[in-house]
């Protein structure tokens, strides 16, 4: 049976990903980071829009520090009301725990990132299907920050959580990459 309700579509995968085992998500993390970065959508890009992962989601961590050690520009999130900016950091350490505990980069000294060109944007989400269809977490945030931009998305997601059809509406931003453990879609 597919399920069209996004409300009960996250409720579903967010019990797959907090299910799974410590070291079983740590294994598929590091394998969905090796098949990231030697990716040509990974290669070609200079600037790296992504979210710092909080809780089950795939670990972004090593990513930003990966990408950092090998002279890639890195950018976080950083929200104010319903509008969402990234900003460019130099260390990990330049993020603090936001709203809802939420990693972000700490306001200040950080640079606003207004010229993408050569970037790519990791958007979080808990559910994705084979036709780059995206279920977040609700807030519209990355489909409010993309929708007038020119930027490739790459998703990083669990096998498992890849689903049949992603109920969509209007507003919804689909992605052009999904990296998964098992495979690379690119669509």
């Amino acid at each position: 049976m597919l399920i069209t309700d996004k409300i009960k579509l996250r409720t579903l995968f967010k019990s797959v990903r907090n299910g799974m085992d410590a070291e079983c998500k740590k294994n598929l993390d590091s394998s969905i980071l090796t098949r990231l970065v030697n990716s040509d959508v990974y290669k070609n890009a200079t600037l790296i829009l992504t979210y710092i992962s909080f809780g089950s989601e795939v670990d972004t961590t090593e990513l930003i520090k990966y990408s950092l050690s090998v002279g890639k520009r890195i950018a976080v999130p950083y929200c104010s009301g319903n509008q969402m900016d990234f900003y460019e950091i130099s260390d990990i350490s330049d993020t603090v725990n936001g709203r809802f505990g939420i990693p972000t980069v700490k306001p200040g000294n950080n640079h606003l990132i207004t010229d993408f060109n050569n970037a790519i944007c990791i958007v979080p989400g808990l559910s994705f299907d084979a036709e780059g269809g995206r279920l977040g977490y609700g807030g519209g945030f990355y489909d409010r920050f993309l929708v007038d931009k020119k930027i490739r998305t790459v998703a990083l997601s669990y096998e498992r959580c890849m689903y049949r059809s992603i109920p969509t509406d209007k507003y919804d931003i689909s992605v052009s990459d999904i990296i998964t453990e098992n495979r690379h879609y690119k669509l």
